[in-house]
């Protein structure tokens, strides 16, 4: 990964946002999905079952990799020959693992779809954004960066 942001976080939990993330339901606020998404003033947002390569054990460690695909409508920009929104449809890959010195690491990838306009961007743009962090006493370091 190539690091473009690495902080302490005081409020951020990495467990909530891992356990939010890895829930069926993404349509609920603490979602790090659904609060990005509101902010850009979607409707219709659906999100599709989880289809899991590893799929969560509470039993074993929280190593798990998973995809699935949300849609919405958004608005667009207003430019000229352009509808006032479009269906979009986002792709996400999402990996918990831990690294070599077990901290916990979190992937989020995305990819995005516009299927009524094209030429303005969507808001997770056209490349891969990677979350990774642990735990120091309630206190988050968390790390983001692109090319995972």
């Amino acid at each position: 990964m190539i690091p473009v942001l690495c902080t302490h976080v005081k409020a951020l939990s990495l467990p909530r946002l891992e356990d939010a993330l890895l829930a069926d339901d993404w349509a609920l606020p603490g979602c790090l999905v659904w609060d990005y998404w509101r902010s850009h003033k979607v409707r219709d947002f659906t999100a599709e079952p989880w289809h899991w390569a590893t799929p969560p054990d509470p039993s074993k460690s929280r190593t798990v990799s998973g995809t699935r695909k949300v849609s919405m409508v958004m608005p667009v920009p207003p430019q000229p020959m352009c509808p006032p929104e479009t269906r979009v449809t986002v792709s996400y890959d999402v990996g918990l693992a831990h690294d070599e010195h077990g901290k916990d690491i979190l992937h989020v990838k995305s990819s995005a779809v516009s299927h009524d306009a094209s030429g303005f961007r969507i808001g997770v743009g056209d490349g891969r954004c990677c979350l990774g962090g642990t735990v120091f006493g309630g206190q988050a370091e968390l790390e983001i960066g692109t090319a995972c």
